[in-house]
């Protein structure tokens, strides 16, 4: 269970650098 949140967190995490990345300010 608790890796299962780990790896949902890590990819949430991913999700977010990759639009920071395609959406610079």
């Amino acid at each position: 269970m608790h890796a299962q949140m780990h790896t949902h967190l890590h990819a949430a995490k991913d999700a977010l650098v990759l639009l920071y990345l395609l959406c610079p300010f």
